[in-house]
């Protein structure tokens, strides 16, 4: 199983909700943001519309980890960029006011307990779903790879294993790295 246990596992229908519950492109633009790149409530006040930056047809965002000082990127879809370009041209609030809003709009959509490091769990647990080695998340992330396992995954040891060996080899696993994985476990049986 995939997941935390402190934050909700948000699932397809997720976004659609969250979008549906607010009352304004600022909020849209707030939550796509977040949805999108997982970033951390203190680079959220601090994302402006110079952080945004385009190559050819492709528009990023980009933003520095205060914590670790490692500079992030993430692409951003094309049909969302003018909400999230109303969000980053409005002036800051303090990230309690972004978790009050956040939190008002997850309540208007069904959802508690939303805060932006839910959308920073979800972002990590999207990316370990749709094929990323649970060791190169980290890099995804801007943290490092034990803060990932402790924080973010809560995985079966055959799973943190097969993604290890996938990560390793550069490949997906196959019948023979399954064999490899059970061998690693030292469990013939299985």
């Amino acid at each position: 199983m995939v997941g935390a246990t402190k934050y909700p596992i948000l699932d397809e229908a997720f976004l659609p909700k969250m979008i549906e519950a607010c009352d304004s492109d600022f909020e849209r633009g707030l939550i796509y943001t977040l949805y999108y790149t997982g970033m951390h409530g203190s680079c959220l006040i601090q994302v402006t519309k110079n952080s945004l930056v385009k190559e050819g047809d492709k528009t990023y965002i980009q933003w520095t980890r205060p914590k670790t000082s490692k500079t992030m990127r993430c692409l951003l879809p094309k049909d969302k960029l003018p909400a999230i370009k109303i969000f980053l041209d409005h002036p800051k609030k303090i990230i309690q006011g972004y978790n009050f809003l956040i939190k008002r709009i997850g309540n208007a959509a069904g959802f508690e307990r939303i805060s932006t490091m839910t959308f920073r769990h979800t972002r990590c647990i999207r990316a370990i779903k749709d094929g990323y080695d649970v060791s190169n998340v980290h890099h995804l992330m801007g943290c490092t790879s034990d803060v990932v396992f402790r924080n973010y995954t809560k995985m079966t040891e055959d799973q943190l294993e097969e993604s290890r060996i996938r990560g390793a080899k550069g490949m997906e696993l196959t019948e023979g790295l399954k064999a490899e994985v059970i061998k690693n476990r030292g469990d013939e049986a299985r």
